[in-house]
């Protein structure tokens, strides 16, 4: 007893108890910083989703934009090449060209009008105006 009563009135308990208080502030401290950094990076993972899921979405629109045009492009190549394979056959068997032969003016699936390029002309036809087909208009 005489000894406990020695060290309190020299002040070493306090001494203790002081370090046991820091120790205590330090400790929660860290507890603190530790949640703050998980609540950080909590957030931040949910902003890279939110901007993971927008860039997405675009990624998918912009994909279906281009299926879609693939599709139009597909189909009028297929047309092309059925035209391309007809004109040939005929070609080959010596057949003349029939006026419903000729698609450039035929309607285009993806705007719904007529193409603006005129059809093309046959040496036949200019032999019969009397121009030539390789002449321009301003030249002889």
């Amino acid at each position: 007893m005489l000894s406990r009563t020695l060290f309190t009135r020299m002040g070493l308990d306090r001494h203790a108890a002081g370090w046991r208080f820091v120790l205590g502030e330090i400790a929660i401290t860290t507890v603190g910083i530790l949640i703050a950094v998980a609540v950080n990076a909590w957030w931040e993972n949910r902003q890279d989703r939110r901007t993971e899921l927008e860039a997405l979405r675009e990624m998918r629109a912009g994909l279906t934009i281009d299926l879609h045009d693939l599709r139009e492009d597909l189909s009028r190549y297929r047309r092309v090449d059925r035209s391309t394979r007809l004109l040939l056959d005929r070609l080959h068997r010596g057949l003349p060209f029939e006026p419903g032969l000729d698609t450039s003016s035929a309607p285009s699936s993806s705007t719904g009008s007529t193409s603006a390029t005129p059809p093309p002309t046959s040496r036949s036809s200019c032999a019969a105006s009397g121009s030539s087909p390789t002449t321009r208009s301003g030249s002889p």
